[in-house]
């Protein structure tokens, strides 16, 4: 093999298990409360993230479309990195806010760049045809990334939650490291020399006047911003819930094992549900769990979060594999890159609104709106 796309494949899989060792992600809604934000600040911070993503995402894409994906993950890794050790030195909300906008930054890079990555290392070997399979073998790893590191950071959080923040940090290097050993896929028509402007107008109009694109585009930014405002609400419904803090840990590694098989066998329920059916299951998954958990606050409603990490995870590969099919290659991380700030766009206007309806009135309440 000329290209050695398999040897790319296999190093992006620890790739992507590294980038999201993410240690922080069972105990950081304490974290935040145990440095005096509420739920409204909670929401801004996710906000500020949001908007780091918004205004860097496309640029970030046109930037790997002009000078290759492999750069974009080497950048990717060096300000997720430095956004994490801001947040492990931080403590208040402005500091906070630094770090999110840094680590905004750094997704940016990251996203639309880490899909098209692998597509176009498939691609180069006449095998695109295997990318739903393989970008679900890659977030099966990424969810074993988060269980293990999930088990680990609630141990580290019942002595230093703020350690998590280091352990990260740490595990960005290490992906880093990886990400430099990649070998940069070509892309298969010529991208025009042409400004980083024209290139994004292009990518904009690409968006709108493709139907099928641009259907995907919104229900892509519908999931992905009520999934994420839904996430930031697992700790403190645990927590109302009766669950032993002791336990976030542990309850995290669980959703993100079920996330995992969500996203490993995705390519098998789809083949059986057919496209349409499959969208609809994704609705329905979300939809009641919310329903049922603005309603019950026990223990068993921890189901109903398994429920929600499971449609997650199978929504993913599902979406991104229609999503290629309409890419035309050298366009192809900038569109994702569309297709993910249209998402942060609504989670920045959502978010700050969630919170304050669980200050104002409550997280039953705010559950009940989102569903």
């Amino acid at each position: 093999m000329k290209f050695g796309a398999t040897s790319n494949i296999r190093k992006f899989y620890l790739f992507e298990f590294l980038r999201f060792l993410s240690f922080t992600a069972p105990v950081i809604v304490l974290f935040w409360q145990e440095n005096g934000l509420n739920m409204t600040q909670i929401m801004l911070l996710n906000a500020i993230y949001s908007i780091s993503l918004m205004l860097f995402q496309v640029p970030c894409g046109v930037l790997a479309d002009k000078i290759g994906r492999k750069y974009n993950l080497i950048l990717s890794m060096v300000f997720t990195s430095l956004g994490a050790f801001t947040y492990f030195l931080g403590h208040g909300f402005w500091q906070f806010a630094i770090a999110e906008f840094i680590w905004g930054l750094g997704a940016s890079l990251g996203t639309g760049s880490d899909s098209a990555f692998l597509y176009d290392s498939l691609k180069s070997e006449k095998r695109e045809g295997e990318f739903k399979k393989k970008i679900g073998n890659s977030n099966a790893i990424t969810y074993f990334g988060l269980a293990s590191a999930a088990i680990v950071g609630g141990f580290v959080a019942a002595r230093n939650s703020r350690l998590n923040f280091l352990l990260l940090s740490i595990a960005m290097l290490f992906a880093l490291v990886v990400a430099l050993t990649f070998k940069e896929p070509k892309h298969f028509r010529k991208v025009e020399r042409k400004s980083y402007f024209r290139h994004m107008t292009d990518g904009f109009r690409e968006a709108f006047s493709n139907k099928n694109l641009f259907f995907l585009l919104l229900f892509s930014s519908l999931f992905a911003a009520l999934n994420e405002i839904s996430y930031w609400a697992y700790q403190p419904y645990m927590a109302k819930s009766g669950v032993n803090v002791a336990m976030f840990g542990i309850i995290g590694a669980a959703y993100f094992i079920f996330a995992l098989g969500g996203s490993k066998y995705a390519h098998k329920i789809e083949e059986y549900l057919t496209p349409k059916w499959s969208l609809w299951l994704v609705i329905l998954m979300m939809t009641l769990s919310l329903l049922f958990m603005s309603y019950w606050f026990a223990m068993f409603g921890i189901i109903f979060i398994f429920l929600q990490r499971f449609s997650a995870g199978f929504y993913y590969p599902v979406m991104q594999d229609y999503t290629h099919k309409e890419l035309p290659s050298e366009k192809r991380a900038t569109l994702m890159s569309i297709q993910a700030v249209s998402g942060s766009l609504l989670a920045a206007v959502l978010g700050p609104v969630f919170g304050y309806i669980t200050d104002i009135f409550s997280l039953s309440t705010a559950m009940l709106i989102s569903a």
